[in-house]
């Protein structure tokens, strides 16, 4: 009979075989075992795992405070070289490249793009609302979120773009103007779609765009903010769990936010169904900063803004829409965007830019002559074109007349707006790399 083979655990005592509780043992782990980090000896004879600050046992709101802060130094950094590159009294030396600047703004919204800290926490901050209200399946009332900002901010554009960033949950937005309702039927259609997303397995997005348009909406939408129902007609539809963002322009809509939070027992002026209506706002407050807002805090500081750097990102943006293949454009062109007040924001730059004919196909480089038919040459080009419509000068058409007069004297500095395509890489390279990714 064969002898049984004795492993070095069950070894005679007295034998060569290492004790388990010997130090210089070999520690055998398999399974869970040996994917474990290794373990420090604390104070008191007790063990700690030692922890990399991004591990998968790390805390996670250390992570993701470190992953807020790295954005916000990106953010800030892309903020300050556009500043520097373009809003600057005059162009820097050498060459401008500001594409990987407008990368970093379209990184949180794609085409909504802004490198505005407080305003992009306050676009994650709502995502993240909207993330949460999905995931809790016992809310079964909407989600009601305040938009506010000024006329052809570029609400509904954003509002898209939020929707399109949102897969988990699938968002699907559905766009209401509210400025085209004569009765509460014509929201029938609206609440339709609504209900045929949610068959579909979408989250749907109510967007309900000039609520403040006319006083007597504020009664129609309280019970739909509610019950996620309304009567229309001899119908009740019952549309549920959904989100539902007011978007409005009027300046007393903050005033009423205030006015639901001071505990009053009747608000004044006349403002109770206002206030009613913003007692239900349960998913945050959105505002998008007007164009020229500048802040007095110190550059530098969490509370700095300048969103005139979202301008000239804007205008590369609708830039790129305009012209496909354009990879650089004139610093004359941004610079004057930039100082120019435009009465309805992100509309009227998009009324300038389409003014750029498009006479040459596939165009790369924007050159300053390819603006000469812009209605800028004289005050009476300027007062004859509707483009006057769209920009606000408290000394007159002359004096933006000569403001591009001024910065086109720069005519021959361009800005990189686009990256430049990588360079295909060598076989040799690529044998490298993938024998480097093999190991």
């Amino acid at each position: 009979m064969a002898k049984r083979k004795v492993s070095p655990r069950s070894a005679a005592p007295g034998s060569a075989s290492p004790s388990r509780n010997d130090p210089s043992r070999p520690e055998r782990m398999t399974g869970r075992a040996a994917r474990r980090p290794p373990r420090v000896q604390k104070a008191g004879g007790r063990h700690a795992t030692r922890k990399p600050m991004l591990s998968a046992g790390a805390n996670r709101s250390s992570r993701e405070d470190l992953l807020r802060s790295r954005v916000e130094d990106e953010l800030d950094a892309a903020r300050k070289k556009v500043e520097n590159d373009i809003l600057a009294e005059k162009p820097p030396d050498g060459n401008i490249d500001i594409s990987g600047c407008y990368n970093k703004a379209a990184q949180i919204l794609g085409d909504y793009v802004t490198l505005d800290l407080q305003h992009s926490a306050d676009i994650i901050g709502v995502m993240n609302n909207i993330r949460e209200y999905d995931r809790d399946k016992k809310k079964k009332r909407p989600l009601n979120i305040l938009l506010q900002a000024e006329p052809g901010s570029g609400k509904s554009y954003l509002i898209e773009h939020l929707a399109e960033k949102m897969s988990a949950p699938e968002v699907k937005e559905v766009v209401f103007n509210m400025t085209t309702m004569g009765q509460v039927d014509d929201l029938a259609g609206a609440l339709e779609s609504v209900r045929n997303l949610k068959v579909k397995g979408k989250l749907p997005l109510l967007f309900l765009d000039e609520f403040d348009c006319n006083e007597r909406n504020y009664s129609i939408l309280l019970p739909l903010m509610w019950d996620g129902g309304l009567q229309v007609g001899q119908r009740q539809l019952e549309v549920g769990k959904l989100v539902i963002v007011l978007a409005g322009s009027q300046k007393n809509i903050v005033g009423a936010m205030e006015l639901s939070k001071a505990m009053r027992t009747e608000a004044p002026g006349g403002e109770t169904k206002l206030v009613d209506l913003m007692s239900r706002i349960n998913g945050g407050v959105l505002v998008i900063p007007g164009l020229d807002d500048v802040g007095d805090t110190e550059r530098g500081t969490a509370a700095y803004r300048n969103r005139r750097v979202d301008k000239v990102c804007i205008s590369v943006s609708l830039l790129l829409r305009r012209f496909e293949c354009v990879e650089e454009v004139p610093w004359a062109l941004l610079k004057f965007i930039s100082r120019t007040k435009f009465r309805y924001g992100v509309r009227s730059i998009h009324n300038l830019i389409d003014l750029i004919p498009l006479e040459i196909k596939n165009l790369r480089k924007l050159q300053i002559q390819d603006l000469k038919k812009l209605p800028l040459g004289d005050t009476a080009d300027l007062k004859g074109s509707h483009l006057a419509h769209h920009i606000i000068c408290d000394d007159g058409p002359t004096e933006v007349v000569n403001l591009w007069r001024k910065v086109r004297r720069v005519n021959n500095k361009l800005v990189r707006i686009k990256e430049e395509p990588k360079k295909p890489m060598s076989p040799v390279d690529a044998l490298v790399r993938f024998l480097w990714e093999e190991k």
